[in-house]
């Protein structure tokens, strides 16, 4: 018997399926991986201030299912659009703004 980590037991705790409209996403937790459900049409997403968010927190904003746009709309900061097909890693800077790397 190994007593190797086994880390797919947390993985289904990092997705998390957003709604075409009506999803908030409280980043209760680092390396979150949000994903437009398949053939959504469009997302929108609310979630806190970037400012708010501790400093280094990451998280993936996935678009490859969708057919429209995802939006991660902040209560301030700027918003953040993906287009179809595009998947960003972001991580909340010093500055209270988002570093965002284009993944695909």
């Amino acid at each position: 018997m190994s007593d190797r980590f086994d880390s797919r037991a947390y993985l289904s705790d990092c997705l998390v399926a957003l709604e075409a409209t009506g999803s908030v996403v409280t980043f209760n937790r680092d390396g979150l991986h949000l994903y437009a459900k398949p053939s959504a049409d469009t997302t929108a997403v609310s979630c806190a201030s970037w400012s708010a968010l501790p400093v280094g927190l990451t998280f993936v904003a996935d678009n490859s299912n969708g057919t429209g746009s995802m939006t991660l709309v902040p209560t301030s900061g700027a918003t953040k659009t993906l287009t179809t097909g595009q998947v960003y890693r972001y991580t909340v800077t010093a500055a209270g703004t988002l570093l965002g790397v284009q993944l695909t």
